[in-house]
């Protein structure tokens, strides 16, 4: 058991540390990608914070720029918004690092949510058995 949780804990900080080396390699592209999609539409405002605040908001901007790419529906954007158009052959290639960087991030951060929710659930039993 003990075995399974410190490889859980490994996964789990080596999945952030990942995430965060592969937004430094892209941040550049981060803020291409951001920077030419407002000059021609208007970013949502929960995405326009997130734009604003780094690493922090990059997951919440890959999700947006994913979505967009898939044509999929996005919170705060209507769907038959023109932003949707925003895609093409040279924004993608801006884009090709998102994937990865949210999927990585998601398995990560749901590793740090099982894990809490985990010595939540044991601090629990221990507590209230006799």
């Amino acid at each position: 058991m003990k075995n399974l949780v410190v490889l859980i804990i490994l996964f789990a900080s080596l999945g952030f540390v990942l995430s965060v080396l592969l937004y430094a390699i892209n941040r550049s592209k981060y803020y291409e990608i951001i920077s030419l999609y407002q000059k021609k539409y208007t970013l949502p405002a929960p995405y326009l914070y997130s734009s604003m605040i780094g690493f922090f908001g990059a997951v919440t901007m890959a999700y947006f720029f994913i979505r967009l790419k898939r044509n999929k529906s996005i919170f705060f954007l209507d769907k038959n918004s023109e932003a949707y158009q925003f895609v093409d052959e040279s924004n993608v290639e801006l884009m090709r690092w998102m994937i990865p960087f949210f999927n990585i991030f998601l398995l990560s951060f749901g590793c740090f949510v099982f894990l809490i929710s985990f010595g939540g659930v044991l601090s629990l039993i221990d507590k209230f058995t006799f």
